[in-house]
């Protein structure tokens, strides 16, 4: 796929209007790079680069909830 073409071209819907209509909270970083959000229970990331980061909040979040089990 071209970079400068939109993803409708391929996908009958954008999944980011889509959650906009449906009241969805969408984020989104510059285009391949690192990119994480967390609501302190969940970790999502926006494309592979953001592997290492998505790690390290995940097990952040772990360790957290270990800390508070004791």
């Amino acid at each position: 796929m071209v970079a400068s073409r939109r993803s409708t071209d391929v996908v009958p819907f954008s999944v980011e209007d889509m959650m906009k209509a449906n009241g969805g909270a969408y984020h989104k970083g510059d285009d391949w790079t690192s990119f994480v959000v967390t609501d302190g229970k969940r970790v999502a990331d926006q494309n592979p680069v953001s592997s290492g980061e998505n790690c390290a909040q995940a097990a952040g979040i772990a360790e957290r909830q270990l800390i508070a089990r004791d």
